[in-house]
């Protein structure tokens, strides 16, 4: 357990050393909040949260990353650490950090746009559900590169697709049914889906 917590304390440290890091993780939710609302929909700065979350996830999986490329996976089978520990605590930081980053976007946004927002909890699950989709998706796809810059670079633009055709970053009352259908196997379609059906429920009940 102490070796868990040594681990722990590691993650969350390494997580704060790069600048970029801070930025993503606390400043660009605070910009994103004054992002104006749409008289049918949440504010749009809660969906295209979900593109500075997805960013947020991938600084955060650098640590594993580097660690990997610097062979300390190997190290890690020889040493008295057991490879379950080592991701656990680098996954509970991780979530934590993520959990953190979404209670200041929700308090924020809630400040600031009180009367468009409602279900709170709800919002809260679906967002936490994301944190973790946003981790496995990083972590899968820093898998296939030994180079973070060239992951990173790969990613931006693979990321920003992948919101633009899942109405992260347009809204998805503006994509036709069909196209809908194929979007839907795509993972952060659900964030977008998410928050439309907990809108439309409350104008249904």
């Amino acid at each position: 357990m102490n070796t868990f917590l040594v681990l722990f304390r590691h993650a969350w440290r390494k997580s704060f050393e790069q600048k970029i890091n801070i930025a993503i993780l606390l400043l660009l939710p605070v910009v994103i909040v004054f992002i104006p609302p749409h008289e049918i929909t949440f504010p749009f700065g809660m969906y295209i949260y979900g593109l500075v979350n997805l960013f947020s996830a991938f600084t955060l999986s650098r640590t594993i990353m580097e660690d990997r490329i610097r062979g300390m996976m190997v190290r890690i089978i020889a040493a008295p650490v057991k490879y379950i520990e080592y991701m656990g605590a680098h996954l509970l930081a991780f979530m934590l950090i993520l959990t953190v980053q979404n209670l200041l976007f929700l308090l924020l946004t809630i400040l600031r746009w009180n009367e468009y927002i409602f279900s709170y909890p709800a919002i809260f699950l679906l967002y936490f559900c994301y944190n973790m989709m946003s981790i496995t998706l990083a972590l899968a796809w820093n898998v296939m590169f030994r180079s973070y810059s060239l992951s990173f670079a790969l990613y931006s633009g693979f990321a920003s697709i992948l919101c633009l055709v899942t109405g992260v970053t347009i809204p998805l009352f503006l994509f036709p049914d069909q196209l809908r259908h194929y979007v839907a196997v795509l993972p952060t379609y659900w964030l977008s889906n998410g928050l439309e059906a907990i809108y439309n429920q409350r104008l249904e009940t």
